[in-house]
């Protein structure tokens, strides 16, 4: 296993950091306006917000449904496989996050699902080395895909 120098930029520092911080802000709202649980204005807000439900094909071939990211912490991304810039960057990137952050799930949700079928998803996972326990690349209806990014993830600038 390799060994890192314990910096603020290594993540087993922000894990204990985390663990003794007081909880992070969150977001209901497409305006994002910060709420934090741990004031009494928020207190009632607390998990009002929900990711939609949705169904998709990983790389695997395998359903994946909103169900399977219960109780989970995850990170998603609206991506391309031939992306041509910043879409590999952040691959190379959050595969540290699954090297080093094991209670991390990952899911990828392709923008173009016509063009990235399962099995050019799973040339995409084994291209970067992408453990496929604890990282979903999907693809399925356009459509479905736009609404939990606008809808559930708030992400703006999809082009349709």
């Amino acid at each position: 296993m390799r060994r890192h120098r314990e910096t603020p930029n290594h993540p087993a520092w922000l894990k204990a950091a985390a663990s003794t911080a007081p909880q992070l802000p969150f977001y209901d709202s497409a305006d994002f306006t910060p709420r934090r649980p741990d004031t009494e204005s928020a207190t009632t807000e607390v998990g009002r917000h929900r990711i939609a439900d949705f169904q998709f094909t990983n790389q695997q071939g395998a359903t994946v449904r909103r169900a399977d990211l219960l109780g989970k912490i995850h990170a998603a991304d609206f991506f391309y496989t031939s992306c041509p810039g910043i879409c590999a960057t952040l691959t190379r990137n959050l595969k540290r996050v699954q090297d080093e952050v094991a209670e991390v799930t990952l899911i990828f949700y392709s923008v173009t699902p016509d063009m990235d079928s399962p099995a050019v998803l799973a040339a995409y996972a084994a291209k970067f080395g992408i453990d496929s326990t604890r990282w979903q690349l999907t693809t399925g209806d356009k459509d479905a895909t736009y609404q939990p990014a606008r809808g559930s993830y708030f992400a703006d600038g999809l082009k349709t």
